[in-house]
């Protein structure tokens, strides 16, 4: 069922109109200094900026989003964001109770809401997704491929296939099905925006085994999008949202491991030591998730292909034509001491 208030109670912000998409493409430059007695590793990553959806705002009073992982963290921010803009919102999450509690809430507020119980790692349930989205609404405008896990942090040889294919799936798998299942329902409207959620890890290897294998190649997967999608005169844009370290429940993501997944990766000491740094990361310079929605909305409407998160050890440039640019620092030896 759709949970809603009055119309009167909706509150909105006109877009702007869109601007045009530069040709240019991510190109990656490293330069290796020297700090008191440590070595800096710094990647420069710069992206396509402007946007393709000439059709039209998609961020607007009675648009349509559908965001996965909406229960909590930054798929929840979206959700909120999205219906302080007026839109009306399918919420998708594999957890139904907090699913549902985080879509009263924001029914309560005003918003239309839709809560879609949806495991994005099957594509039968993606699709359900998209048939219950058109059902409510008849259409949608912003796909916001969020939901994603954490799984194991030791070394990839002692990774159980088990946790390989519950972290694949889930972050890769659900973001092929999000666009195999939505992108054709998206070509038929005037404009629309797709936002798949990658990392700062999907920008650098990091250290954290399949995690940031997967995010690598949701980057990889959102530029092809991008340019196959310009090469077909789509007005659709396309961006890939890299944050840092976010206050989230991330590091709990084993809550949600499936049984088929067998017995998880040992938890040995490097294991703890990583989850505690990683936490000690969260609570130290982790972003505020509606400071993350707050720049993926702006992201959309200036057609951002990049959207970065400004935490600590990130500079970020800002402005409707960029950020063209960001640097990534890692100290060597620091055992975590970057964006995550």
């Amino acid at each position: 069922m759709i949970w809603a208030a009055p119309a009167c109670c909706l509150t909105a912000t006109a877009s702007t109109a869109p601007a045009t998409r530069s040709d240019n493409h991510r190109k990656g430059a490293e330069a290796t200094t020297g700090s008191a007695g440590s070595e800096r590793t710094e990647r420069m990553v710069s992206g396509p900026v402007g946007t393709v959806a000439a059709g039209g705002s998609v961020v607007a009073p009675g648009r349509v989003a559908v965001v996965t992982g909406a229960a909590s963290g930054i798929g929840l921010a979206l959700a909120a964001r999205f219906a302080a803009e007026g839109m009306r919102l399918v919420m998708a999450d594999i957890e139904e109770p907090a699913l549902r509690k985080a879509a009263a809430g924001l029914a309560g507020g005003g918003a239309e809401v839709l809560p879609v119980p949806t495991d994005v790692s099957s594509l039968a349930q993606v699709e359900n997704l998209r048939a219950e989205a058109v059902r409510a609404f008849g259409s949608v405008q912003v796909l916001c491929n969020n939901a994603g896990v954490g799984g194991p942090h030791d070394p990839i040889w002692l990774i159980s296939p088990g946790d390989w294919d519950w972290v694949l799936r889930v972050n890769l798998g659900a973001v092929i099905h999000g666009i195999r299942t939505f992108v054709p329902l998206l070509l038929e409207q005037d404009a629309a925006h797709i936002v798949n959620r990658s990392s700062v890890f999907g920008a650098f290897a990091g250290a954290l085994g399949p995690y940031g294998i997967s995010k690598h190649a949701i980057t990889a997967l959102s530029e092809t999008l991008y340019f196959q999608l310009r090469e077909h005169g789509a007005r659709i844009g396309v961006s890939v949202l890299c944050p840092g370290a976010v206050r989230t429940r991330f590091g709990s993501s084993a809550r949600n491991r499936p049984a088929w997944a067998g017995t998880p990766t040992g938890s040995g000491a490097a294991e703890r030591a990583s989850e505690e740094r990683f936490e000690q990361l969260q609570a130290r310079s982790g972003a505020d998730p509606a400071q993350v929605a707050s720049l993926v909305v702006e992201g959309i409407r200036c057609g951002r292909f990049y959207i970065r998160c400004p935490v600590s050890g990130c500079r970020v440039t800002t402005g409707c034509n960029g950020p063209s640019a960001v640097s990534y620092s890692e100290t060597a030896g620091s055992g975590g001491e970057v964006c995550s």
